[in-house]
């Protein structure tokens, strides 16, 4: 967007009605210093986010389709069944990287906050994952002991 209207916001025509100040931050809410090297700062951001991002993308697409293949016809099925997702690692880093970054620009000190209290509220809940796994665990071991005669009756030599 920046490209296509010369370096300029398209919003800051909108903003420039409404004021004669003319400055480098008139239009936005930020210390002067970051005002005018935003674009640089963000920009320098971003392209560090993809650069990072982008590797493990491609990985995680070839190892899904190198899986997909690997498997039969029936499981291949399984894996496009709609609504079916496969998250191999983190799950959208540059869309959590960008939706910081706003915050960091709407309300800065919120956004420190966020990055202070992360590791802290991810080990306050760490217990609860580990209880989520286990109960899981149990729950898929009833299933397999309720469901046990059905599949001896239904295949008898695949068991």
């Amino acid at each position: 967007m920046l490209a296509v209207n010369g370096g300029r916001c398209p919003l800051s025509d909108l903003a420039a009605r409404f004021t004669d100040d003319r400055a480098p931050r008139f239009d936005i809410y930020l210390p002067h210093w970051l005002a005018e090297r935003n674009k640089v700062i963000f920009g320098m951001l971003f392209i560090a986010g993809e650069l990072v991002a982008t590797p493990r993308r491609c990985v995680n697409c070839r190892e899904i389709l190198s899986a997909s293949y690997a498997l039969g016809c029936a499981r291949r099925r399984e894996l496009a069944r709609p609504g079916k997702r496969i998250f191999i690692g983190r799950r959208y880093p540059v869309l959590t990287f960008v939706l910081w970054c706003i915050l960091f620009v709407l309300c800065w000190p919120i956004a420190l906050l966020a990055l202070v209290l992360y590791p802290i509220v991810w080990l306050l809940l760490l217990p609860f994952r580990i209880v989520g796994i286990a109960v899981d665990g149990v729950l898929k071991l009833l299933w397999a002991i309720v469901t046990f005669p059905a599949r001896l009756l239904r295949a008898p030599g695949r068991v």
